[in-house]
């Protein structure tokens, strides 16, 4: 097989790029709903509520897991507004100037369930405190409020016990959730320290879509099917999967809002994209910079020990991916593979540990018999913040191989992966932003330079990429491979095959320069020998 059939089996077509062909191939069921595909643990939840004898339970979710509580049958009402006098009562005088008890939201509701936001509970810790001893002792005793009616016109009260007959449900997030059981410690007794999760994401399959189909529709939203996959889409995209999708009634409705009307692939395609911060300032600055070459990233050419890795920049309004230069420069040493982020305090843990990974590798494959007579140092060219992750692996050891062969690495491709010591390319994150974020760039600074993308194989399944991404791809103006091996990219990168039958490849180079460096070496020190034994006579 020749080279070029081996670099085009690597190259993913256009149906491989997102769920949109697969969702063409559901068909979806209006009639058989199952409810509990969609939210298993939910529904686990809502039944184990009705067999249990226990008047509070405590939910990790997000505040639209009340209305899929609501779906799933279980009758409650979500309490927005805190407060004793609101929630449990307040004394009002009579005109014989007594003062009787009028109930408050907990004892009039209507419904079974009463669902409490753990953030409103932490802004009024008496009313929490008040919400627990209810459900400690069953019971409301108006004299509890007493101090709070001190003033003389209120010297005659009623008092009364209220028997609590609902059931509550403390939903938040872990952290808040902990939080309140920390300054409630009966809170931690009566729910048994027993913590529920509720559904965040869910596989994706006809039985789950038909579910969440009969959800949007039981919400009001009017989706006609094409609509529905392009939301479908943008959850899938949310959970970096074409296999599972978000279960995020928030989302949906931001992407709702932002439309109005006429929901299609394309204007949810935008909208998520804004929604992910494509027109925050930062994303917008960086791309300048970029741009008109503050920022130093080559797009076309072949440069030696420099190439394009790829990353994602998070601030707190947006998330966005950009190409960063790597670089690589070699000398004689003891075999040491620096790492200039990690040793000016700019690099994270997990990206010293890929190093180390990167440098494990380079032994095993290149120094199995005797010491690297080579160190070098690697770098992201023009960071100015920490840089984490090992998702940059791979770039950076072919800038080290290149750096080492005197062998250019082509301008126009991006590389992100992970390695480990055998050389097998590991999934990272971001896939998605990372290659429309190099896509934006190349076509701005290199038009008419046919530009690719090295991605791990095993983030194949995490594809979820607009539709211009998908027309370049079919048009041949852009490509994705996707390898499972460090090997596999060397040809793409450096038109050279990692390694050939007639000692020609990227690795054998390597080898032969290696070789030269150690020749060198062992001739310095048959010389520094002879000195000293002219010397010593």
């Amino acid at each position: 097989m020749s080279n070029a059939k081996d670099i085009a089996q690597l190259e993913l077509s256009v149906e491989q790029l997102s769920i949109e062909e697969k969702l063409s191939s559901y068909s979806y069921s209006k009639d058989d709903i199952n409810s509990s595909a969609l939210l298993p643990q939910l529904a686990s939840f809502v039944d184990l509520t009705n067999k249990v004898d226990q008047l509070i339970h405590l939910l990790c979710g997000q505040p639209h897991t009340a209305q899929l509580l609501t779906w799933l049958g279980l009758d409650n009402q979500l309490i927005c507004n805190c407060g004793k006098e609101t929630l449990f009562g307040r004394f009002k005088l009579t005109t014989s100037g007594k003062a009787h008890f009028s109930p408050g939201e907990i004892f009039n509701a209507d419904n079974e369930y009463l669902i409490f936001s753990t953030h409103l509970l932490l802004q009024d810790l008496d009313c929490a405190d008040l919400l627990v001893k209810t459900a400690v002792t069953k019971v409301f005793d108006t004299q509890w409020l007493s101090k709070d009616y001190q003033q003389a016109e209120f010297k005659q009260l009623r008092h009364s016990k209220i028997k609590l007959d609902k059931k509550i449900i403390i939903l938040g997030d872990y952290d808040s959730i902990q939080q309140l059981l920390y300054l409630c410690p009966a809170l931690g007794q009566i729910s048994q320290d027993r913590i529920y999760e509720a559904d965040y994401a869910v596989e994706i399959n006809p039985t789950t879509l038909s579910a969440l189909n009969a959800l949007l529709q039981a919400l009001n939203y009017q989706l006609d099917e094409n609509a529905f996959n392009a939301i479908v889409w943008a959850l899938a995209r949310r959970c970096e999967d074409q296999n599972w999708m978000s279960i995020d009634l928030n989302y949906i409705e931001q992407i709702k809002q932002r439309i109005q009307t006429n929901i299609s692939q394309q204007t949810v395609e935008l909208t998520v994209r804004e929604l992910e911060g494509f027109h925050a300032t930062a994303r917008l600055f960086n791309y300048e910079q970029i741009k008109n070459n503050s920022i130093k990233v080559d797009f076309s050419g072949a440069v030696v020990g420099q190439i394009n890795g790829l990353t994602v920049v998070e601030t707190a309004l947006a998330e966005f991916g950009e190409p960063s230069r790597i670089t690589a420069n070699i000398f004689v040493g003891e075999g040491d593979i620096g790492d200039i982020e990690r040793k000016s305090d700019l690099g994270g843990n997990i990206h010293a540990k890929a190093m180390m990974i990167l440098s494990s590798f380079v032994a095993k494959v290149f120094a199995r018999n005797e010491p690297l007579p080579i160190s070098s140092n690697i770098v992201f060219e023009q960071s100015y913040h920490e840089v984490d992750g090992d998702s940059a692996s791979l770039a950076e050891l072919y800038a080290l191989l290149s750096a080492i062969s005197n062998i250019p690495i082509n301008q126009h491709v991006a590389v992100t992966g992970a390695m480990d010591q055998l050389g097998n390319v590991l999934a990272v994150g971001g896939v998605d932003l990372k290659i429309e974020g190099f896509y934006t760039l190349a076509k701005l600074k290199a038009p008419s330079q046919v530009h690719s993308v090295i991605i791990p194989k095993a983030n194949v399944a995490n594809l979820n990429l607009t539709s211009e991404i998908k027309t370049a791809v079919s048009n041949g103006t852009f490509k994705i491979y996707a390898i499972d091996h460090v090997h596999q990219a060397s040809e793409i990168l450096t038109g050279k095959p990692a390694e050939t039958d007639d000692q020609k490849g990227l690795f054998d180079l390597v080898k032969v320069e290696l070789d030269k460096f150690s020749q060198q070496d062992d001739e310095i020190s048959s010389i520094w020998h002879k000195l000293i034994k002219l010397f010593n006579k």
